[in-house]
């Protein structure tokens, strides 16, 4: 049976995490919901999601899964990594600070095309690296499961056009997409 995954936090869940002034706990916390982000991300990418592997897969590799896959851009492969070095020096070192050289080389790594925000206090730049990781990774999730959508959609007009059942020809693929995204907000999904 497959394993209950836990519910992914919305982006003002994900924004919250990052609302305090305390470093460590900025790092550690976005850190676990992308953790568990790009483990969702990872099972809708995977033909077997239910692989009970999938909850032993480390940070860094679930990152070069998906780079590998072609899932997320291999251009922010460095911020990745960055990010998860970051968060170890915190979860083994309960007095590590964050200090503007550690900031400055965090930033670095993440490609100018993604950077959308001005910050020059460490803690501000961590907040900033955060979410543009956590928006590589739910906008990705989103079109992965509009074309989800979308093919369900192909396959089941194929199906009902070879047997004379389709019932609403004139639904388009957007139509589709809009009422599939409706019907994962009411589950409580993406």
């Amino acid at each position: 049976m497959p394993k209950a995954r836990r519910q992914m936090l919305s982006d003002v869940e994900f924004l919250a995490l990052s609302d305090v002034e305390d470093a460590m706990r900025v790092v550690i916390g976005t850190h676990s919901a992308l953790n568990d982000a790009l483990g969702r991300l990872l099972a809708e990418a995977l033909p077997d999601p239910d692989m009970p592997e999938l909850d032993r897969i480390g940070f860094t590799l679930k990152v070069d899964l998906l780079i590998a896959m072609r899932v997320l851009w291999s251009g922010a492969r460095p911020a990745w990594r960055d990010f998860n070095q970051l968060r170890n020096t915190f979860a083994h070192d309960a007095k590590a600070t964050v200090t503007e050289a550690r900031a400055g080389q965090l930033r670095s790594t993440v490609p100018d095309s993604l950077w959308s925000g001005e910050a020059s206090e460490p803690l501000d730049i961590i907040r900033l690296v955060a979410a543009v990781l956590w928006v590589q990774v739910t906008t990705r999730l989103t079109a992965m499961r509009d074309t989800a959508a979308q093919w369900r959609y192909v396959n089941q007009r194929l199906h009902a056009l070879r047997s004379g059942l389709f019932s609403d020809p004139d639904l388009t693929l957007e139509e589709v997409v809009q009422r599939d995204r409706a019907a994962r907000k009411a589950r409580g999904e993406r």
